[in-house]
């Protein structure tokens, strides 16, 4: 009924035959030797020749045109992307407010193309950002005129709305997931693609046996939560019809140009604690915390999970849009324009630069 498809690119294994004499062993061996120098220096070593990137001046953390308060909170990891040897890119959002950066494993199977690496730089970016992001750096190198501010965006990675593209999505690109994408196109009954940000899986499903695909999709969503653990899912497409930029129907009678934050929390615990040090002191001191929407929720207890259960009435339509795969102690969950973006724990990553681009956007 399901289906989930990693990121993975098919390797070959050369067998070599047995009985063979010494020296032939000791020339197969210089061989692959040769052989995996040479592809290492392909895959790590590869030239900048991408298009759209022209190379500028080296990469420096500190150089970097973000925010003070990206800076303050996101800072290291900046540094963290400077040490980073494998492929690697960075986007910023337009106004320095906010960078996702993506950084090819180093071991594994996992190998992608340098612009696979970049594409999921900007999707990430412009997810969260909410408005196109600028491609800064791939590997140790600025591209060419960023260096000074403002960005110029990148166009549009998301295909937020409309009809399912099996040419364009969010999600694994191998030939399995594109054979995927294009069976889902072409299902007519129940179906719905969900994907997660973070482990890059994509979640599609159809049932043979119903046409209510909306139903079908708060099922798929629930069993990519299940199985994808501590990542968020995200609900892309709802039959042929993509629902990830759409305002849901719930908040019809609210207005729909607002920032929402939930925050379900644990009293007395850990994750709470560091919570109200880190980003929710920002929120109570900052001057443009009063654009932002925030609704509190604690839970039972310290040792109580913020489980959809704790969501508040109005709210509950958010668990079938996205869907936090680890909601542990306590999670945030943040709705921008009516369209739900994020639920995940505090501790995944700091969000306060990110709340003060969209705060200011509203006032």
């Amino acid at each position: 009924m399901f289906a989930n498809q990693l990121y993975r690119v098919k390797t070959t294994k050369v067998d070599g035959r047995t009985g063979t004499r010494s020296t032939d062993c000791l020339r197969v061996a210089l061989l692959i030797c040769f052989g995996l120098l040479f592809v290492s220096r392909l895959v790590w070593a590869q030239p900048l020749q991408l298009d759209g990137f022209v190379p500028g001046v080296d990469f420096s953390a500190s150089n970097a045109p973000i925010t003070e308060l990206a800076r303050s909170t996101r800072g290291e990891l900046l540094d963290r992307y400077a040490d980073w040897s494998g492929p690697k890119a960075l986007a910023v959002s337009p106004d320095g407010s906010w960078f996702e950066s993506w950084l090819q494993p180093r071991f594994g199977r996992t190998r992608l193309s340098d612009q696979a690496v970049i594409m999921m730089a900007l999707e990430r970016c412009e997810w969260y950002a909410r408005v196109p992001c600028a491609l800064y750096a791939f590997g140790n190198k600025v591209a060419s005129g960023m260096d000074k501010s403002p960005l110029t965006p990148h166009r549009s990675v998301f295909l937020s709305e409309g009809r399912f593209d099996p040419n364009r999505y969010p999600g694994p690109t191998t030939d399995a997931a594109t054979q995927q994408a294009a069976n889902y196109s072409k299902e007519t009954v129940a179906k719905a693609y969900a994907f997660t940000l973070f482990s890059r899986q994509a979640f599609v499903g159809a049932r043979k046996d119903s046409q209510d695909s909306s139903a079908f999709a708060s099922e798929l969503l629930s069993y990519c939560a299940k199985t994808a653990q501590d990542a968020t899912c995200i609900l892309y497409a709802v039959g042929d019809d993509i629902v990830v930029g759409k305002a849901a129907e719930a908040v019809a009678g609210e207005s729909r140009s607002k920032v929402q934050l939930i925050y379900v929390y644990a009293p007395n615990s850990e994750l709470h604690s560091q919570w109200e040090a880190g980003d929710g002191l920002v929120l109570k001191t900052a001057p443009w915390a009063d654009a932002i929407e925030v609704v509190e929720v604690p839970t039972a207890g310290a040792n109580v999970n913020a489980t959809d259960d704790y969501l508040p009435e109005r709210f509950k339509w958010v668990k079938d849009r996205i869907r936090s795969g680890s909601p542990k102690g306590a999670r945030v969950i943040l709705i921008v324009d009516g369209i739900p973006v994020l639920d995940m724990p505090p501790t995944r990553m700091r969000i306060a630069s990110l709340l003060e681009m969209l705060a200011k956007r509203k006032q």
